[in-house]
């Protein structure tokens, strides 16, 4: 798995149980890594933008994150031109109970991301997405549901912008 995959793998930590976020209600149970569920029956697209989407295999690493999260499924896909990853999108499912409408627990959820920038909300066809750089990569992220989205991007990808806006706009 490249740095990139991996630093958006990180993101699955970034659901640990923060007390900021302690909000939930006390039926909110958290998940260790390793018993977070592979999430099936998500459907992309096999090509976006040129870029070919194919799953990336995650297991492996989410064995590795021993705290209690707030995620208990999980989804890493890799979009490729070629065999040049160009970005990632981790789709992860947050456990029953998150209150993940809420404004405070997105933002202290997002800031326990820690990418040394501050997520900034733009609106995307009615959808608040958090926009922010980490090292070499731009940073899309977004709440729908009970689901937490993460789109890192190689920092010289020529359509940041686009694809964020085409990966916004799928359903589940």
């Amino acid at each position: 798995m490249t740095k990139l995959a991996r630093s958006v793998l990180a993101v699955a930590a970034l659901g640990v149980l923060v007390s900021g976020c302690a909000q939930a209600s006390p039926q909110v149970v958290g998940v260790r890594g390793p018993a977070i569920a592979q999430l099936e029956g998500w459907i992309m697209p096999t090509e976006i933008l040129g870029l070919s989407v194919v799953p990336e295999k995650v297991a492996a690493q989410l064995a590795e994150i021993p705290q209690k999260t707030y995620v208990d499924g999980v989804v890493v896909y890799g979009l490729r031109s070629g065999t040049l990853l160009e970005a990632t999108l981790q789709v992860s499912h947050l456990v029953k109970g998150t209150p993940a409408e809420s404004n405070r627990f997105q933002q202290t959820f997002l800031a326990a991301m820690n990418t040394g920038s501050v997520a900034v909300p733009v609106s995307l066809g009615g959808q608040t997405v958090y926009l922010s750089s980490g090292t070499n990569q731009t940073l899309g992220s977004w709440f729908r549901g009970p689901m937490y989205f993460v789109l890192a991007i190689r920092s010289d990808y020529p359509l940041p912008r686009t694809l964020i806006r085409d990966l916004v706009g799928i359903q589940a």
